[in-house]
């Protein structure tokens, strides 16, 4: 179940990118390019944020919520922090920070013709011992945005539109897919690598379905009582 595996998937990496985990289950899309120009920041992202289930929007990230944790978004999104209100033993816990040495996330904006797209832009590990399957430098993972009141779903690549796209030469792309039993708590099962330069990326999200009908996720504004406030850097001159 999405549900279950939302707050499993933000626990289980212990940083921002298991949003992407969670969304993905056992699937998850890489696209070597972004869609189109990127904007560093869309204003209406600056804020805390509990990540919870759409359908059950609950008020508060209590230890018994379906609520997977909090982000904070600095100003002009120049970095962000997520921490887990309710830990093991009922204290919060920093979950992940841009600052974080090792990490080399950013997020990213972009519009494609009216399409809201939220990006983040993951560098890959080139001293990763694992072999990879493209040598990409970076790799780009996508959902489409829409506000609702003042919360913001999002909605996650459709792994199946994106399989058959490449099966049937409508992308090109590879799809990989895991020679190991993996456990719930691993990455997923199976990998689509889309390839394309900026404009092509633009061309594919643009295409019927490739974006899931439903959303996956909201963010919604957090309660004040479950922000912790992390010591965010200071703008840039």
């Amino acid at each position: 179940m999405v549900r279950r595996g939302m707050a499993r998937g933000w626990r289980r990496t212990g940083s921002l990118l298991a949003l992407v985990l969670a969304t993905a289950g056992c699937n998850e899309t890489h696209f070597q390019s972004p869609p189109g120009e990127l904007k560093a920041c869309d204003s209406r992202f600056v804020g805390s944020w509990a990540l919870v289930d759409p359908e059950k929007p609950v008020a508060r990230c209590d230890d018994k919520s379906e609520c997977a944790g909090v982000v904070t978004i600095a100003p002009e999104c120049r970095e962000w922090h997520s921490h887990e209100p309710y830990g093991p033993e009922g204290e919060g816990a920093e979950l992940d920070s841009t600052r974080d040495e090792g990490r080399h996330m950013q997020l990213r904006f972009a519009d494609v013709r009216g399409r809201n797209i939220v990006v983040l832009v993951v560098d890959t590990d080139t001293d990763s011992s694992t072999p990879r399957a493209v040598d990409w430098p970076r790799e780009y993972l996508l959902w489409r945005y829409e506000l609702r009141g003042a919360s913001i779903l999002l909605y996650p690549i459709d792994d199946a539109t994106i399989a058959q796209l490449i099966a049937r030469g409508g992308v090109h792309g590879r799809t990989i897919k895991s020679q190991t039993q993996r456990s719930v708590h691993e990455f997923p099962d199976t990998n689509h690598y889309v390839y394309g330069d900026p404009r092509e990326i633009a061309r594919i999200v643009l295409l019927p379905h490739v974006f899931a009908d439903k959303p996956i996720a909201m963010l919604k504004p957090a309660d004040p009582a479950d922000i912790v406030k992390p010591a965010l850097s200071a703008p840039s001159p």
